[in-house]
């Protein structure tokens, strides 16, 4: 791959292989689309207690499938079962998936009983006017578990607090369903996407769901097919396998009514507008393809702000494994992973940082570069610093950690705050500035202006900062002006993903022909009509330390205990979530 495939946006990215899971034939693609419209019209007339039983009934087959849904992702990534490792299978599976179970599960209850979810919280109207929904935690278990830890949904400015009620759970205020079928096309990367995408439109939007497995993980397909067997019984779901040309055969077929993509603004485009000179020319004329409505979560160059303030030795460990974690997890392969630091170049503690940074990279175990193309991306990137700092084994079949200092932040057409690096690669830019208040506002201004995608950032600020009162009102105005769908304050902002409550997806306002990071969200548990952005906020340091730290060699036992927690609540599974945490279990 040349440097020139590193356009702005995602970065080429080949087709994976099948593996041993053969394309899905077409006229088993049609018969899959036959049985789901006469499943939509059977879908469409459930009623809120069928809905409920269905859910109940995939909380209980994903349970029972849970750690061979693990292993399997384990075993096609390269990562050893019973390391810490493990843990990322757990948390990007079937954790999160029976987390957003569960929790539609209680939202449709609630809108049976009382007509809309229940919120954990009271919703409360901002001095600029708009609303913001509290979404964590849910309850008293997520309080234990994740002290510390909250989140609020901001809505549109067209939403008024006195008509709360109105802007959630629209589908169930309809006097009748539209029976629709939705085409997943499905991410390559974590297992719970395709499967998340799915509920979603089939319990918030009401739409039977065709799943296309991406290339690279289809081999996670038997075993989510076996977690979503009850959605299949009821002819409200089936999965399908197969490359860009099933795809495209798919998203052109009369039996498909919507579109949802998670992936490459590329693949995006190529469905929407075409390839070559006469997709460009389409796009040009602004004359799509289809009018088959199409949401999408497209990735991002996803930074971290990194305010400067008095960082004791402990801090700067943690936050350097914290940084660490937030690129190495999935071996890079996360459309949230760290991608820039933001620096302030007059902190006398940068230096100190990053070497923390470096240092936890260096001891972070190497990881198979499991996505195509990923050596070729990496090699592109180098190619235009090869100053980068790298560790790890490098040579075929291996991608470095890699840490690019310095970058230029006047160089607003760099490759790394252009293009989606898709691999363990980051880079750091340090803005100067006279003091905190004024460096938040450039670093502000940097992230929307500069950097490609509005998906997710995340902020860095130590507890003395926030007791100075001009530097916690810079904080909550960067948490207002940040144009990004998730800005979380001392968590990594993948969080907004994992506990389902919240919202997943890009800042709203991007059009087909400029769609960056996408349009739509996902997740949103609490079925909130017409939602902005989610702020979350964190304690500085996380302790215990989070599982998807390298460095907690209790990580894989917390996930897989965290997983059967969520699966059923009881005392003893509490019990036992809690003293893995503190590394008592084995």
């Amino acid at each position: 791959m040349t440097s020139s495939a590193l356009r702005t946006g995602s970065a080429l990215i080949p087709e994976g292989s099948q593996a041993d899971v053969p394309p899905t034939e077409p006229a088993a693609q049609d018969a899959a689309l036959a049985d789901l419209r006469r499943g939509a019209e059977r879908w469409a007339g459930l009623d809120l207690d069928a809905r409920i039983a269905a859910l109940d009934a995939v909380r209980e087959s994903v349970a029972r499938v849970g750690e061979r849904w693990a292993h399997t992702g384990c075993r096609m990534q390269g990562i050893p079962i019973d390391t810490p490792a493990e843990a990322e299978e757990w948390l990007g599976g079937p954790y999160s998936v029976l987390r957003v179970v569960v929790l539609l599960t209680r939202a449709l209850k609630d809108v049976r009983d009382r007509g809309r979810p229940g919120l954990p919280g009271v919703a409360r109207q901002r001095p600029d006017g708009q609303i913001e929904v509290p979404v964590y935690p849910t309850d008293p278990v997520d309080r234990i578990l994740f002290r510390g830890v909250t989140a609020w949904t901001r809505l549109r400015g067209e939403v008024d607090l006195g008509h709360l009620d109105r802007s959630m759970a629209a589908l169930y205020r309809r006097d009748r369903i539209e029976p629709r079928v939705s085409l997943v096309l499905g991410a390559g990367n974590a297992s719970s996407i395709g499967p998340l995408d799915a509920l979603h439109k089939l319990f918030t939007e009401g739409e039977v769901v065709l799943l296309k497995m991406n290339p690279v993980n289809a081999g996670m397909g038997p075993v989510i097919e076996e977690g979503l067997r009850p959605l299949i019984d009821l002819d409200a779901l089936r999965i399908v396998y197969g490359g860009a040309a099933v795809g495209a055969r798919l998203c052109e077929h009369d039996g498909v009514d919507s579109i949802h993509i998670t992936g490459s603004d590329r693949t995006h485009d190529a469905i929407v507008w075409g390839t070559g000179e006469d997709g460009q020319e389409r796009k040009r004329r602004g004359e799509p393809r289809s009018d088959k409505p199409i949401t999408s979560e497209l990735g991002n160059v996803s930074p971290v702000i990194v305010v400067p303030g008095p960082w004791s030795k402990r801090d700067l460990v943690h936050q350097g494994r914290a940084m660490a974690a937030s690129l190495t997890t999935n071996a890079g392969f996360f459309c949230n992973a760290t991608r820039v630091l933001v620096t302030h170049a007059g902190w006398d503690q940068r230096d100190a940082f990053l070497a923390e940074v470096r240092e936890s990279l260096r001891t972070t175990p190497d990881r198979v570069p499991y996505y195509p193309g990923a050596e070729e991306r990496h090699a592109a990137f180098l190619a235009e610093h090869p100053d980068a700092f790298t560790t790890g084994a490098s040579g075929p079949g291996h991608v470095p950690w890699t840490l690019i200092e310095g970058v230029d932040p006047t160089r607003s057409v760099d490759v790394c705050f252009q293009t989606e690096a898709w691999c363990g690669l980051m880079a750091e830019t340090a803005l100067p500035a006279g003091d905190p208040v004024e460096f938040l506002r450039k670093a502000v201004q940097f992230a929307n202006a500069t950097l490609w995608g509005t998906l997710n950032v995340t902020l860095l600020v130590h507890p003395a900062s926030m007791r100075d009162p001009d530097v916690r009102r810079a904080v909550s105005k960067a948490e207002d002006d940040l144009r990004y769908g998730t800005v979380s304050t001392n968590m990594w902002a993948a969080a907004s993903f994992v506990l389902g409550s919240t919202t997943w997806g890009a800042y709203p306002g991007h059009t087909l022909d400029d769609v960056q990071s996408g349009i739509g969200v996902v997740h949103n548990t609490y079925l909130l009509d017409r939602p902005k952005k989610t702020v979350l906020r964190a304690p500085f340091r996380m302790i215990p330390e989070p599982p998807w730290f390298h460095t907690n060699r209790n990580g894989h036992r917390v996930a897989r205990r965290l997983t059967e927690l969520t699966a059923k609540v009881t005392a003893l599974r509490l019990a036992r979530t809690l003293a893995a945490a503190v590394g008592l279990a084995r």
